[in-house]
């Protein structure tokens, strides 16, 4: 055999742990053909385990390296380049969390779940501000094969016994020390197997093995890995305060995705109990008893087909979860802005922790209240959104006993490359709810308590300014009315004395806190309940009323509302859209001035299809191949030439409504019958054309590009007659239906024009699948024509096309350097 045969890797850390796993070896191999590299010092074990050719290593006794196994690791993958991935077997400390009755000589394998990659390593010499530990991410999902027989073996039958039993036939000399130890004697002296024994602490009722007749149990969770040995059952607490990890492990230290591989630990221990020696070497049997049952459940060509561990670059973090190299080129986003959200986000919120007397300060003054009366809640309860982090506020007031306060993220928002979006995004959601409190009062919105700019400047909700300021304003604003000067919305400049906004160089908005007694996020029962048609019904009735009411004030004009410095409410901002604010937080110029409003909706749509030209010609990996430009290209082209046969002509200039584009399932609050008792997150909301409103999409998809029209349609009509129920209701009072104009909509396909020229990853999809067979054209047509219709896109379009494979080639260039240079990052 030669090194490069083997394609399995298999680690311990000791060499009790080395001896049991070497008995699950079905051949063992005496000697390679070929030598080990220099530098590696590990010893070896090889072999075959069904169809697999296993490589096992132990690390040198005298090496000295506080990070065994990761070293090790590292030279195999030197001197075994095949190997696809690895198996770390070995004994480890249980952890009992919640329902898991983790016994002394059961298994534990490493899970993921959303948030941590199923291994994650605590620094337990460094103390954070609120007594937990230093955590950071260690190892990512383990490569697919691994996933799939995790899978596969979790849904089987089978005995660890019966592979432990190996050692017994391969060892005889040794299996009593491999044999399961009496079950007479539990760690803390508790002989009973009864989880209700009053005699001890719940902690300790299962630190014990199972009788002779029980099998021994597999769990599947986050393993910890720490720099040292957890001290006491306090330590054990304060890492259970972040996450429910079920085992704890000191030989893993180090890992960082170095050898893709998974954790097996056999426990022969417990936290907060002392060493028990005796279950050390049956739960290392345990553990290789399970690695060779996964092993079985991997078929060797699937194995094969992976890549070889050596050239797999460890995954990058993104703030929705890790990310390997190969899906970060098959992203259409800029992933390389995104690799550096999870470092600006852990410096944004450090720089907030440190400003919570700040924070109180402002929260205070906004509600008349001392600043003693306000505390910043705990940075884990903060609530971390797309574009915002929203921080509660415990308040000692007979009046409530919450608010939340509320930040643009910077870093998401386009800050650093378009200054001042975070104020303008501000100013505008200020508007809406200025807007909204003023002329739909119906609608069940928060209350803005007030709000400030990183200019310093601090407006504040007229009612709840002190008594005597909110007295001038009143008169005031009788006196300006008396004039017939323009008044001002009920938000009143209102300056902090002192340098606490200044101090902390962003703004914000002061919200009423939806407490649980008013209703819970749809989002939270969306998926278990969304088929009950009562409910249903409730949630559509509820959104027909939003609408109805917003209908019911026509506007003007395309465009945000805006307060301005005096606090007055003006319909004078560009249309703020998320994807307005996504293509300018990549970097890409838009060069639609903030104050730009559109009296037609012609001038909007030609100003939405320029950003998907600015995506294409600024954005790194704007277009990925010669044919992905063709695509793009034609169709912008062909959307120019046919979205305004589509658009109906007498209603380009009218009537405009209130969109609340944001409206998703987390914003809205509901009742046990999904009656809607608030919407919340009122960004993103501008005057748009009438028949750009329908119900939302996600009523039937996850995201908009996934969207299937008959599907949609179903539910469509149901929506509708709903909405003409409420309208026979409601008594228009502006010479049009809102149901007629939204049903030709629907019909004419203007709705899907909108749709598709405000997304930014479905334009392409939807023009193709929904709105060119509209206008008959066939098949045939669409490919015929794509091969000239780029051409048309703009001047010079063949040397942009040259210039975008360049600017692809360096996106690729710099998206492995950015993987290859990963270094760790630490969790806030």
């Amino acid at each position: 055999m030669r090194r490069d045969d083997f394609t399995v890797g298999w680690v311990c850390a000791l060499p009790l742990e080395l001896t049991a796993s070497r008995a699950m070896l079905d051949d063992e191999y005496d000697q390679l053909d070929d030598k080990l590299d220099p530098q590696d010092d590990n010893t070896y074990i090889w072999g075959r385990i069904g169809d697999h050719q296993v490589v096992m290593a132990c690390p040198s006794a005298d090496r000295g390296s506080d990070k065994p196994n990761a070293t090790a690791g590292k030279d195999m993958l030197r001197s075994f380049p095949s190997v696809r991935f690895g198996l770390m077997v070995g004994i480890g400390v249980g952890m009992p969390v919640g329902d898991h009755d983790i016994r002394l000589g059961d298994v534990v394998v490493n899970k993921p779940n959303e948030r941590l990659g199923g291994v994650v390593e605590y620094n337990l010499d460094k103390v954070e501000p609120d007594g937990t530990f230093e955590m950071r991410s260690l190892l990512h999902k383990p490569p697919l094969p691994l996933q799939h027989a995790i899978r596969d073996v979790s849904l089987k039958e089978f005995q660890l016994e019966t592979n432990v039993d190996r050692i017994v036939l391969k060892f005889p000399q040794i299996a009593e020390n491999y044999s399961k130890p009496g079950t007479n004697k539990s760690l803390t002296g508790c002989v009973h197997d009864d989880s209700e024994c009053q005699d001890h602490e719940p902690r300790n009722r299962y630190v014990q093995g199972r009788k002779d007749n029980q099998k021994s149990t597999v769990h599947y969770g986050l393993i910890t890995v720490g720099n040292r040995a957890i001290a006491d059952t306090e330590e054990c607490d304060r890492i259970n305060k972040n996450v429910s990890s079920i085992c704890f492990d000191v030989e893993a230290a180090g890992l960082r995705d170095s050898f893709p591989c998974l954790l097996v630990r056999g426990i022969f221990k417990h936290t907060g109990t002392d060493h028990c020696d005796e279950w050390r070497e049956y739960a290392a049997a345990t553990a290789a008893a399970f690695g060779r049952e996964l092993l079985g459940t991997i078929s060797a060509p699937e194995v094969v087909k992976t890549c070889r561990a050596k050239d797999r670059l460890p995954p990058r973090d993104l703030l929705s979860g890790p990310i390997t190299l190969s899906e970060a080129k098959a992203q259409d986003t800029n992933i390389l802005h995104e690799l550096d959200y999870d470092g600006q986000r852990n410096t944004f919120f450090n720089h907030l922790h440190k400003s919570r007397s700040q924070m109180n300060a402002i929260v205070a003054h906004h509600l008349s209240l001392k600043p003693g009366q306000c505390q910043v809640s705990n940075w884990r309860q903060w609530i971390h959104g797309s574009f915002n982090v929203c921080i509660p506020i415990m308040l000692n007031s007979h009046n409530q006993a919450r608010a939340l306060l509320r930040f643009p993220l910077p870093y998401r928002i386009g800050e650093d490359f378009r200054p001042g979006n975070a104020d303008e995004k501000l100013r505008c959601e200020a508007g809406t709810y200025a807007w909204l409190q003023q002329s739909c009062p119906s609608i069940p919105i928060p209350r803005l308590y007030g709000f400030g700019l990183s200019t310093g400047q601090m407006f504040t909700s007229l009612e709840n300014l002190p008594f005597f300021s909110r007295c001038f304003q009143y008169l005031h604003q009788k006196i300006l009315a008396w004039l017939g000067r323009p008044l001002s919305s009920h938000y009143i400049h209102h300056q902090l004395p002192g340098t606490a906004l200044n101090e902390l160089h962003t703004g914000y908005l002061l919200l009423e806190y939806v407490e649980p007694t008013e209703g819970q996020m749809l989002s939270n029962t969306w998926k278990s309940t969304c088929n009950d048609e009562r409910r249903r019904t409730n949630l559509y009735r509820g959104l027909s009323q939003i609408l109805l009411a917003l209908a019911k004030v026509p506007l003007p004009r395309i465009g945000a509302f805006r307060l301005d410095d005096e606090g007055r409410l003006n319909l004078a901002n560009r249309p703020l859209s998320n994807s307005f604010m996504m293509l300018e937080n990549d970097q890409i110029p838009l060069n639609i001035p903030r104050d730009m409003t559109y009296e037609t909706a012609d001038t909007y749509l030609l100003d939405v299809l320029s950003t998907h030209d600015a995506r294409i010609i600024h954005q790194l990996n704007g277009a990925v191949s010669e044919s992905d430009f063709v695509y793009q290209t034609s169709t912008i082209s062909s959307a120019r030439a046919s979205f305004f046969q589509i658009v109906q002509q007498d209603l380009r200039t009218g009537p405009f409504i209130l969109s609340l584009t944001d409206l998703h399932q987390s914003n809205i609050f509901v009742d046990d019958d999904w009656h809607i008792t608030k919407i919340i997150d009122l960004e993103f909301a501008y005057s748009s054309p009438i028949q750009s409103i329908q119900p939302p999409y996600w009523l039937v998809a996850e995201s908009v590009d996934t969207v299937n029209e008959d599907d949609f349609n179903l539910e469509r009509e149901k929506f509708m007659r709903i909405l003409v129920e409420e309208e026979m209701h409601s008594n228009p009072a502006n010479g049009f239906l809102l149901s007629s104009l939204m049903e030709q909509g629907w019909k004419s396909g203007a709705f899907w024009v909108y749709f598709a020229a405000k997304s930014i990853s479905g334009f392409c999809r939807i023009f193709w699948e929904h709105i060119l067979p509209r206008l008959e054209v066939s098949v045939e047509d669409r490919l015929d024509r794509k091969k000239y219709l780029h051409k048309l896109w703009r001047p010079h379009s063949q040397s942009i096309l040259v210039a975008k494979m360049k600017d692809k080639d360096e996106y690729d260039r710099r998206l492995n350097e950015a993987f290859e240079d990963k270094s760790a990052s630490t969790l806030f």
